[in-house]
């Protein structure tokens, strides 16, 4: 993932799951990592991104212009965190517990982001009363 073949080895994907990959690496490491994990997007893409320092999932997530997608986000941050024992603070690889108050919430606890295009697209689809709601056609469940 640190590579720099790995952007060129890999064609792009509707979506993309990084899941428990970027905690694993110094942070130092992580925005070149996410750069090349984003590079295998697809202009409407998905990526299932978890488990990586949350203060740099807002900044890269926000600087890659990837946009939350804020159904569930709350159950699927706790759910996402239920093998992790209460003092999650002593693990590197532990999640902070949902706080309602925390600055930039979605971002920083969204899970599913969706590229700008899909974004736009999905937003547009889902006030057009022409069409099925964004659920139904993207397989989302609500």
């Amino acid at each position: 993932i640190l590579s720099p073949e790995f952007p060129h080895q890999n064609d792009q994907a509707d979506i993309v799951v990084a899941q428990n990959v970027l905690c694993h690496l110094p942070n130092d490491a992580v925005p070149l990592a996410f750069q090349h994990v984003v590079s295998t997007l697809a202009p409407f893409g998905i990526i299932l991104l978890d488990g990586m320092p949350l203060d740099l999932r807002v900044q890269l997530t926000r600087e890659y212009d990837l946009h939350p997608q804020p159904t569930k986000i709350r159950q699927i941050h706790q759910q996402a965190r239920s093998h992790i024992p209460d003092p999650w603070w002593n693990y590197y690889f532990g999640l902070e517990p949902y706080r309602f108050w925390a600055r930039h919430r979605q971002r920083r606890y969204a899970t599913i982001f969706l590229t700008r295009s899909f974004a736009h697209t999905a937003y547009h689809d889902q006030n057009s009363r022409h069409k099925a709601p964004l659920r139904w056609r993207y397989g989302l469940k609500s």
